[in-house]
C-alpha cells in the first residue's frame, strides 16, 4: 500500500486498474491511470463527500451532557469458580474482596441508571463468573423487560433450570471454551489446577436441548500452547462451530503482559491465521461476529473515539461502583457509585473527560495520519492491561487492523 496523493493511497492492482482509498472519506475507487486521472478522482471525492455528508458524520459529545448508554455490563459476581493461568482479573476479583451481587442491590442498580440515563437497550452480564450472581440475573431480568440480554460465562454453573432461564432470555450466550479439552484444560482450569472442558461441553449439550432463541456463542483465547501445538484459528473455529455444534466462534489471542507477550514470530503466524480465519468465515458465515467486524472496518461509521469505554458504556460492581469497562477496574478510572445520591458526580465526568481527550483520533499524535483514523475501533483496556497506559496504542494491533483491512478490501472489491 503507497500513497499516490494526499491521502490517497493504492490498495490493489487488477486487469490494468488500480484500487485506491480515500482516508478522509473512507472511500474506495478504481481508476485506469493513476498518474492522468488523479484530478478526476478527487472531483469525484467532493461529490461523494456533497452527497454522503450524513453517514460520514462524526461522533461528537457534549461534555457537558450524560450520554445515552448504548450497553450497561453489570459484573454479578467479581469472583469466579475457575483459575484460568491468562486472566487479566485475579482470578475474578479484579483485586478487590470478592463480592456477589444479591437481587435486590441489582434492582437499585438498574434503576438508578435508568433515572440516570435512560432507556438502557442492552445489559450484558459479566464477571468473574456471573452465573455466581444468578438470582440477581433472575430478578433484573424478570423486573425489566424492554431490553437486550447477554451473559459471557465460563459454562461451569449451568444445569437444566439455569439452561431454561438463559436460552428463553438471552438474546447471546457467550461461552469461554479455547477449543478441544486437550487444549482447553491447558489454561482454563480449577483452583486445584483440574481442566474444565467436560463440564462446559456438559453445559453445552443442556443449553442446545433448552427451548428458547438465544444464539450460543464461544469465545475462544488463542494462547502460546495453541501455537506449539500447531492448532490454527481455523481449526478451532470449525471445532467449535462444526463439532460442538455452537452457533458461531469469536477467537481472539491472549492480553499477555509484556514480560510474556507474543515473540515477533508468534504474531506474524497469528496475524496471517487471522487473515485466513477471516476468509474462512466470510465465505461461510455472514452473521458471523467476525464477518461483521470486517465490515465495520471496510464500510465504518465515521468514529472518533476507538472505544465506547466510558462515553456510551459503564461498567457496574456488585458494590455498586462505576468504571469505564471491565477492563478499566482501575482507581484512576473509578467514576462514582451509582448507588450514590451525588452520583453522577465530579468523579463521573472527569474520568469521561479523560478518556475523551487521550483517546481522540483526530488529535492522537499516532492516530490523526492513520488512514484507518475513522474506522479504527481499538480496545484501551487492553492498551492499559498491554501498554501500561490508554494513551499508548499497541503497535501490533495497528499493524493487525491495516492487514485485515489491506487483504479484506482486495479480497472484498476486487
Amino acid at each position: 500500500m503507497k500513497e499516490i496523493a494526499p491521502g490517497v493511497y493504492e490498495i490493489a492492482q487488477k486487469h490494468g486498474k488500480h484500487l485506491v482509498f480515500h482516508m478522509e472519506t473512507h472511500s474506495f475507487w478504481w481508476i485506469d491511470d493513476l498518474e492522468n486521472e488523479i484530478n478526476l478522482l478527487f472531483q469525484s471525492i467532493l461529490g461523494y463527500k456533497r452527497d454522503s455528508e450524513g453517514s460520514l458524520e462524526l461522533d461528537f459529545r457534549d461534555p457537558e451532557k450524560i450520554s445515552t448508554l448504548g450497553k450497561l455490563t453489570l459484573i454479578t459476581a467479581n469472583s469466579c469458580n475457575l483459575a484460568c493461568r491468562y486472566c487479566y482479573a485475579g482470578e475474578g476479583d479484579y483485586s478487590f474482596e470478592p463480592k456477589i451481587m444479591d437481587p435486590h442491590t441489582a434492582i437499585n442498580i438498574i434503576k438508578k441508571a435508568i433515572a440516570t440515563f435512560g432507556e438502557i437497550p442492552w445489559i450484558q452480564f459479566f464477571g468473574g463468573e456471573p452465573l455466581l450472581g444468578y438470582t440477581a440475573i433472575k430478578a433484573v431480568v424478570e423486573t425489566f423487560k424492554d431490553m437486550d440480554y447477554t451473559i459471557n460465562t465460563n459454562g461451569i454453573l449451568i444445569n437444566d433450570r439455569i439452561s431454561k432461564f438463559l436460552k428463553k432470555n438471552m438474546r447471546e450466550i457467550y461461552i469461554s471454551l479455547d477449543g478441544p479439552k486437550n487444549i482447553n484444560d491447558i489454561n482454563r482450569v480449577f483452583k486445584n489446577g483440574r481442566g474444565s472442558f467436560r463440564y462446559v461441553e456438559k453445559s453445552l449439550k443442556k443449553l442446545q436441548n433448552a427451548p428458547g432463541d438465544a444464539k450460543i456463542i464461544a469465545e475462544a483465547t488463542y494462547t502460546k500452547e495453541h501455537l506449539k501445538a500447531k492448532i490454527s484459528m481455523v481449526d478451532i473455529y470449525k471445532y467449535l462451530t462444526e463439532e460442538l455444534g455452537f452457533d458461531d466462534a469469536y477467537i481472539t489471542w491472549a492480553m499477555y503482559p509484556p514480560t510474556r507477550a507474543f515473540t515477533r514470530k508468534e504474531w506474524e503466524s497469528i496475524l496471517d491465521q487471522h487473515i485466513e480465519l477471516i476468509k474462512y468465515i466470510m465465505s461461510r458465515n455472514p452473521e458471523s461476529l467476525l464477518y461483521r467486524e470486517v465490515a465495520g472496518i471496510l464500510h465504518p461509521i465515521k468514529k472518533i473515539y476507538p472505544c465506547t469505554a466510558g462515553l456510551s458504556t459503564i461498567t457496574i460492581m456488585p458494590t455498586g461502583d462505576v468504571y469505564p469497562c471491565y477492563l478499566l477496574i482501575d482507581q484512576k478510572f473509578w467514576m462514582g457509585n451509582v448507588l450514590s445520591k451525588q452520583f453522577p458526580g465530579p468523579e463521573f465526568f472527569k474520568v469521561r473527560d479523560l478518556i475523551e481527550t487521550l483517546t481522540n483520533k483526530i488529535t492522537h499524535p499516532k492516530c490523526s495520519n492513520c488512514i484507518l483514523k475513522y474506522a479504527c475501533v481499538d480496545c484501551i483496556g487492553k492498551r492499559l492491561h498491554q501498554m501500561g497506559d490508554v494513551y499508548l496504542v499497541n503497535p501490533r494491533e495497528c499493524q493487525f487492523k491495516k492487514k485485515v483491512f489491506t487483504n479484506m478490501a482486495r479480497e472484498v472489491l476486487e
